[in-house]
């Protein structure tokens, strides 16, 4: 499936959150997008997949990365989305280690319950450290 990346003005606001909201440990970057009206739920989703696909694997440094982003109008529910360069780390490991997450071997996301952007962050990282090989 291939992408267009054309951002509205709407996007490349969600894109700039996600980059000042960019946080660096070790080989990796995490982000995060908060509160996100209904009705820019499309430029907040493309504005998710340029950073992830095109700006995250692109940082020197950062072998991989996620993001997460308080899922819509559901108390608790979170969602990370994960990218890897091609032969660094094996993400879908990390995504399939919660129920119900999966995807590609560099690309993969999953969904959790967590109480704040800081718990949520801690389970990701937690699940991180658990399938690292």
């Amino acid at each position: 499936m291939k992408h267009s990346y054309k951002l509205t003005k709407k996007a490349n606001e969600y894109l700039i959150k996600l980059i000042e909201n960019t946080r660096y440990k070790d080989n990796f970057a995490y982000t995060y997008l908060l509160d996100i009206p209904e009705e820019d739920r499309a430029d907040a989703g493309l504005a998710k997949h340029y950073f992830s696909d095109l700006y995250l694997r692109n940082i020197e440094g950062v072998e991989w990365g996620f993001l997460v982003k308080k899922e819509c109008g559901v108390e608790n529910q979170w969602g990370a989305s994960f990218r890897s360069q091609f032969g660094k780390r094996e993400v879908r490991d990390i995504a399939m280690s919660f129920p119900g997450g999966g995807g590609h071997l560099y690309a993969a996301g999953c969904s959790f319950t967590a109480t704040s952007l800081e718990d949520a962050f801690r389970i990701v990282l937690e699940a991180e450290e658990k399938t690292r090989k």
